[in-house]
């Protein structure tokens, strides 16, 4: 909005922005997913918090598509088994190529967050 010089995002009109295809699916460059990976053990200093916190040994991240997109790119997530939730048809574990990048032009939206009690936060 701020390179635009807009106070509103439904103002941003006919800008060409990225999109990606997930699953088959065509998304914008900020919708938000949540990345499941695997918790990196030779960080040893972070990892013995983590396990409390995830004994499962799976962290979940909430990234949007286009940071998800560039860390598997730059390997980011390497052999931490990077997934996505669970699409029917699809193996939701990611590779390289389980994403490829487009452009078209932006659409806005609006993410609705309902929070009972902002003071845990």
């Amino acid at each position: 909005m701020e390179r635009e010089k807009v106070n509103n995002v439904y103002k941003i009109k006919n800008k060409e922005v990225d999109f990606y295809t997930v699953f088959g699916k065509t998304v914008q460059f900020d919708e938000l997913y949540e990345l499941s990976v695997d918790l990196d053990k030779n960080d040893t200093r972070e990892y013995d918090k983590k396990i409390k916190i995830y004994p499962d040994g799976r962290q979940p991240l909430i990234l949007t598509i286009e940071e998800i997109y560039n860390g598997m790119q730059e390997g980011k997530w390497e052999g931490r088994r990077p997934q996505l939730p669970e699409v029917k048809g699809f193996n939701t574990y990611l590779t390289k190529d389980s994403i490829t990048k487009t452009r078209g032009i932006f659409t806005p939206k609006a993410l609705l967050f309902l929070a009972d009690e902002l003071k845990f936060i």
